[in-house]
């Protein structure tokens, strides 16, 4: 329910309730000389850095077609 409402504790929805100093997801950082992104639930299923090896195994159980959100959320795998 948290992930499809986007109210979970990730940084972007901390600070809109102001309990975050940054909307930016610090697990990645902007690294590689990037734009520190916001942290969201998007961001931390198919862009962050530091979780692609948790999203490969994702991509292999639900296959690379289905990386999207809906898909995701849809699938039991």
């Amino acid at each position: 329910m948290e992930i499809h409402s986007e109210h979970i504790l990730f940084n972007s929805f901390l600070f809109k309730i102001d309990k975050s100093d940054t909307k930016s997801c610090q697990a990645c950082d902007g690294e590689q000389g990037q734009k520190a992104a916001a942290e969201m639930v998007d961001h931390f299923l198919f862009h962050c850095g530091a979780h692609s090896a948790q999203r490969q195994i994702l991509t292999r159980a639900i296959g690379w077609n289905n990386i999207n959100f809906k898909n995701t959320m849809l699938t039991m795998k």
